[in-house]
């Protein structure tokens, strides 16, 4: 027979949904300058002619699509962050839906715990002096529990 199940989940949803919104945040920023940069790369062509102009507009050229694959990357992270966070929500859900499956039958439950049931005192399952159904119920929780 299995020992204790513990339901217990350590993980915080908020955290990573903060870290999430943070992250949303930032991008606002790195897309800011990223637009600035393409205006000044785009205006600079109207009044600046030449070699150090051609290589200043490369330069501005390569932060801006390094600013694009930085926002692209870091929405990325949000995006994980927050399926990470729903599927916490769900492992949570599943545990208290376990603790009332077992409550329900009838088994102890100490905090985050279910307890297993009691060895019957009767003998093992399917004997003449087997377990009552009650037993049969608790044992089949916990086994779903788990």
């Amino acid at each position: 027979m299995a020992g204790e199940l513990d339901t217990e989940v350590l993980d915080s949803p908020d955290t990573c949904r903060g870290t999430a919104e943070w992250l949303g945040e930032l991008v606002g920023g790195i897309v800011e300058v990223a637009d600035t940069v393409a205006q000044q790369r785009s205006a600079s062509e109207s009044f600046w002619r030449g070699t150090a102009a051609d290589a200043a507009r490369g330069e501005l050229g390569g932060h801006g699509k390094n600013a694009d694959d930085l926002e692209s990357a870091i929405n990325k992270v949000k995006s994980a962050l927050e399926v990470f966070a729903d599927d916490i929500d769900t492992v949570n859900k599943r545990m208290t839906d376990a603790r009332d499956i077992a409550r329900g039958a009838g088994l102890v439950i100490n905090g985050t715990k279910i307890l297993p049931p009691k060895p019957s005192p009767n003998g093992p399952a399917g004997r003449p002096d087997g377990p009552s159904g009650a037993e049969e119920r608790q044992q089949r929780a916990f086994e779903e529990a788990g």
